[in-house]
């Protein structure tokens, strides 16, 4: 049932495709729908609001349409690298979000001190490899 509460409210999302949760290992994946602007942040709340923490979130991206550097935007939204530049021959990468909202406090401190705006507008999400 924890995982089927989880699932449900993530669903409600208005750019969620789908969802496939795994019980065994507590963590899902999330389908989003194509053209549809996303807000990683209500992700996020969706999981806490089922009754549950966010243990950590990772997103898969594709650089193919994108500028890669340590700052990026995918639509409206800017990503900050807190670690090492990506790696410009890449074509996709695994970034953890970095934030309160994103993973608990003991793990935020080990980035604490790296999080400091370095893009032009860091509206968005910071993001590590880590």
């Amino acid at each position: 049932m924890c995982t089927r509460s989880v699932e449900m409210s993530i669903r409600k999302l208005d750019f969620v495709d789908s969802v496939v949760m795994d019980l065994e290992n507590t963590e899902g994946i999330v389908y989003l729908k194509a053209g549809i602007a996303i807000d990683l942040r209500k992700l996020a709340k969706a999981v806490t609001h089922a009754g549950f923490s966010v243990r950590f979130m990772r997103i898969e991206v594709s650089f193919e349409s994108t500028d890669v550097s340590s700052c990026f935007s995918i639509g409206p939204d800017t990503f900050q690298v807190i670690d090492e530049p990506i790696n410009k021959s890449s074509r996709s990468a695994a970034l953890i979000l970095v934030g309160e909202e994103f993973m608990p406090r003991r793990e935020l401190a080990h980035y604490k001190k790296r999080l400091v705006a370095k893009c032009e507008s860091l509206a968005g999400y910071y993001v590590s490899y880590r």
